[in-house]
Formats: structure tokens, C-alpha cells, sequence
């Protein structure tokens, strides 16, 4: 370990390595993204609600996960460990962040953004689940919830780029630059995280 931290409160110790400090940047980031839009909602009515929720949720969990080892990850039978916080995690902010992408986006037809925000949530959700389940599973099952949760990331992968792809055709031609790298780097992103 390179550094470790104390803490005289309840005598936790966090060694850092490399996942650690990802970890603590996260928080760091996290926490001053919470402070810059609750601050642009409070004082400037100019930051959605979600982002702040999101903002808030997410240094938390990578906190938990940090101090808290032992209980961030569940242990199977067979070793195999699951890292439960971060699934927690996506299933309290990937329905906000959704909501946020979908209410963003300009659409035509009067209802078709909740409609496809709707079912964006609920496949996003059955991704989750059935990724988890297939840590769980074995044989079979492990790799039909696999399959199951990759099809339902695909959908997600697909409503979202719709969304995005009719509101590139709306935009003003100075904004567009703009979505595309909002589509860019939410999507790109998105598998950075595998189920």
C-alpha cells in the first residue's frame, strides 16, 4: 500500500492501490459536481434536479464501497464475489440519469419521451438484475440471464441513440456539436461498465 488512511472515529483502515484511487477520485469528483449543481438549482435555477440526486447518490456509494470491504461485495459459495454496491448503485442513479437524457430531448410526437424513457428504465433495470442473477447462476441459466441482460442493453443502447438521433435533427446547428458529444461520451461510457 502506498498510503493508508485512518480514521479515529471507528478505527477503519483503507489501504489505496490503484482501484482505491480511482475510487476517492470519484468521490472527489462526484462531491464537487453535488456542490456545483445544487448551487447553479439553489441560486440559479439552472440545474435539473436529477443532477444533483445523481451527484449525491454517487459519492456515497463509492464511499461505502471504499470504507466499508467487507460488505461492498457479497461472497458466493464458490468465492466468486459480487460487487453488490455497484449494482445498488446503478439501479438508484441509471433511471434518474435516463429520465434526464429523455427529458432533454426535443421529440416531436407529444407523449413519445416518456414512453421511450419508460422503457428505457424498465429494460435498464432488467439488465441489472439479470446481469446480477448470472453472477449467481450457473449452467444454463447463468447463460440465458446473460443473454437476457445483454438483449435488454442493446434496447437501452438503441431507444437512447434513437432519442438522441431525432433530437440531432431538431437542434440548432450550433448545439449539435454539442449532443453529439453528450451521445458520445454517455454512451461510450455506459460500456465502460459491464453487467
Amino acid at each position: 500500500p502506498v498510503l493508508a488512511a485512518m480514521s479515529s472515529v471507528n478505527d477503519i483502515r483503507v489501504d489505496f492501490s490503484g482501484p482505491q484511487y480511482f475510487t476517492l477520485t470519484a468521490i472527489i469528483v462526484s462531491s464537487v459536481l453535488l456542490v456545483f449543481f445544487w448551487y447553479q438549482r439553489k441560486y440559479h435555477n439552472a440545474a435539473a434536479w436529477t443532477k444533483v440526486y445523481v451527484s449525491a447518490v454517487m459519492p456515497v456509494n463509492y464511499l461505502l464501497s471504499l470504507l466499508l470491504s467487507e460488505v461492498s461485495a457479497v461472497v458466493l459459495q464458490d468465492g466468486t464475489r459480487v460487487a453488490i454496491l455497484r449494482y445498488w448503485g446503478w439501479l438508484a442513479t441509471c433511471p434518474v440519469l435516463l429520465l434526464d437524457i429523455f427529458s432533454a430531448m426535443p421529440l416531436r410526437k407529444s407523449g413519445q419521451a416518456p414512453v421511450q424513457a419508460l422503457a428505457a428504465i424498465i429494460l435498464d433495470q432488467l439488465m441489472v438484475i439479470c446481469g446480477v442473477s448470472a453472477i449467481i447462476y450457473g449452467g444454463a441459466a447463468k447463460i440465458a440471464l446473460f443473454t437476457m441482460g445483454c438483449l435488454c442493453g442493446v434496447c437501452v443502447y438503441y431507444l437512447i441513440l434513437s432519442a438522441f438521433f431525432k433530437a440531432y435533427a431538431q437542434y440548432p446547428s450550433e448545439a449539435k456539436p454539442w449532443l453529439a458529444a453528450t451521445a458520445i461520451l454517455f454512451c461510450g461510457g455506459g460500456l465502460l461498465f459491464p453487467i
